[in-house]
């Protein structure tokens, strides 16, 4: 978990660097929030910006929700079954305007008009239900709602139902787990893991299918913690410390240089 979030996290700064590159900084400043200011821990693990414009900071002891001025600090605890748990991974908002909170035991729903959190418990038709460390939620553009738990595999919540996708062997899920799930412009959703590639949503057979590059060159072997899109190529960062073009029209691989300085403690 904290190879994918340091990886993650890399990228940010890289894309924030180029997102100012060229534009005049004095329009920019950073403000620093810690818990003399009302922050339930020094360890932010998530970070989303509401409809509302509140900011949501999700962290090892509880969700935080900043309006500028001062901090409010949610425990995600569902009043109905007792349960509770405040070690937030990631965050979300749906079109509903609701908070889908992503924990190390599954996912929480916060309705801010009700103020109350609400467990997910579903179980899929094949007897699945969300309950480890969430890495990812996110939205397609049929408003079905993805969650990634790499040592479990990707749910789908659907108006009918949920589904369940173990991506990789869930006897191996150790050494090929699903890591990362990303989607592009025309909705396409992939997803990368450790050893077996990249493997892509196909809606009509409702059915992930495994993309692993051209015979010689495989992505067996390399772990893909983040993807992102250029165009309609894959730019993937892999765990050895390197970026990868990925062309799903050919398979080839391109490397992607980039310099660094290296400090060995």
């Amino acid at each position: 978990m904290r190879r994918i979030i340091r990886l993650s996290s890399f990228l940010l700064f890289c894309l924030i660097g180029v997102s100012l590159f060229g534009q005049d900084s004095s329009n920019y400043y950073f403000t620093h929030i810690t818990g003399e200011d009302g922050l339930s821990a020094s360890n932010v693990k998530a970070i989303l910006q509401d409809s509302y414009g509140f900011m949501w900071f999700g962290t090892k002891n509880g969700l935080n929700r900043y309006d500028g001025t001062s901090i409010l600090h949610l425990n995600c605890m569902d009043p109905k079954t007792g349960t509770g748990n405040n070690n937030v991974s990631t965050l979300f908002e749906d079109k509903d305007h609701k908070l889908w909170v992503g924990i190390d035991r599954g996912i929480y729903i916060y309705d801010p008009a009700g103020d109350v959190f609400t467990l997910m418990k579903p179980r899929s038709k094949d007897g699945f239900t969300p309950d480890n460390w969430v890495a990812e939620i996110f939205s397609d553009t049929q408003d079905n709602i993805w969650a990634l738990i790499p040592d479990q595999g990707i749910f789908c919540f659907r108006k009918e139902g949920m589904d369940y996708y173990s991506i990789t062997n869930k006897n191996n899920f150790k050494s090929e787990s699903p890591n990362c799930i990303c989607m592009n412009e025309e909705g396409e959703i992939w997803v990368g893991t450790s050893n077996l590639g990249l493997f892509r949503y196909n809606p009509e057979k409702d059915t992930f299918e495994q993309h692993s590059g051209t015979h010689n060159q495989l992505l067996a072997g390399k772990s893909i913690e983040s993807i992102c899109f250029q165009g309609d190529q894959l730019i993937l960062a892999v765990h050895e410390g390197i970026l990868l073009r990925y062309n799903p029209a050919d398979g080839q691989l391109t490397n992607i240089p980039f310099y660094t300085e290296k400090k060995h403690s």
